[in-house]
């Protein structure tokens, strides 16, 4: 379907001129194959399992009502996965990630992420950055959850 701006799931990717194809050419993109998006189709049965394992952990989340927001200038529109309560009340975006037990045994920090040999990892501090801008929070959580265990473990990261 049409991409017409920034994404905050795309920004962290290395190449500035794929986020540009993937905005002016979005029409020539190949769509997934059967075996892509049955991995999606997992991630979205994940999601809903480390939501369980956050709540019964004893925070109280709020998920989002709206399809999507926008920050202007530039133009960027993105969906938190979560938010939680903090013992302060402050609702903190939450970015949920189901990994393989190689990824997931090496993340333990932002740090962690950055030195990744995958892309992909190093961009995700990319986009629960562009969340903790839209609702003005210092910090934000990955919940990452084990793909062959459903173990589930907090990183926090600082807005920077």
């Amino acid at each position: 379907y049409p991409c017409r701006n920034l994404r905050a799931s795309n920004l962290g990717h290395p190449c500035e001129r794929y986020l540009y194809l993937l905005i002016k050419h979005w029409d020539e993109q190949k769509p997934h194959d059967v075996g892509l998006q049955n991995i999606f189709d997992l991630g979205n049965t994940l999601e809903e399992h480390t939501i369980n394992n956050i709540k019964e952990a004893g925070y109280e989340i709020l998920t989002p009502t709206v399809r999507s927001w926008f920050i202007d200038k530039p133009y960027i529109t993105g969906r938190e996965d979560i938010r939680i309560k903090d013992e302060n009340g402050e609702l903190l975006p939450v970015e949920i990630k189901g990994l393989s037990p190689f990824e997931w045994e090496k993340l333990n920090t932002i740090d962690d992420f950055f030195k990744s040999k995958k892309a992909y990892i190093r961009g995700y501090p990319a986009q629960l950055q562009i969340y903790m801008l839209k609702f003005g929070k210092e910090k934000g959580f990955f919940a990452l959850t084990n793909k062959l265990t459903g173990e589930t473990k907090f990183i926090e990261m600082a807005f920077s």
